[in-house]
């Protein structure tokens, strides 16, 4: 029969292996780590928000309403074409768009936010873009007018 077994040295030695643990080192209850998680908006905002400011103002609103069961938003988008002009003549081969999106929760003029918005210019993009700002800062499960 083969079989194997542990050299006679190695059991003699085991004693070596108990080692006693300080007082302090022992801890009578499992560790309680406290993981902070962002609200789900948050994940939005900062996914979709580049600019700093306008973070902070939208978590701000959201934090304010994050309570309410009904809010209601007046949003508004802007495009407005330009000319530029070099020492007072129109040079009518360059056109600048100007976009713009804002919201404002409604009798609340400080609950607001306002951006620029840039490349493909539509009106019905800065449009959209003024309902998402809205929608960013919108509590979860809540009644929500868009105007």
């Amino acid at each position: 029969m083969c079989g194997w077994s542990f050299p006679s040295e190695w059991l003699s030695s085991t004693h070596q292996f108990n080692v006693s643990i300080p007082d302090d080192r022992l801890s009578t209850s499992a560790p309680n780590p406290i993981i902070s998680l962002p609200m789900v908006q948050d994940i939005w905002i900062h996914r979709w928000i580049d600019d700093d400011n306008l973070k902070t103002q939208l978590m701000n609103i959201r934090n304010i309403l994050a309570e309410r069961t009904m809010v209601e938003y007046y949003t508004d988008g802007s495009l407005k074409p330009s000319t530029p002009t070099t020492m007072g003549k129109q040079d009518l081969n360059l056109v600048y768009t100007d976009m713009g999106a804002a919201f404002c929760v409604n009798n609340e003029p400080a609950l607001s936010a306002q951006a620029n918005v840039s490349l493909w210019p539509s009106s019905t993009r800065s449009e959209l873009v003024a309902i998402f700002l809205a929608l960013l800062t919108g509590p979860m499960n809540v009644n929500m007018i868009l105007i």
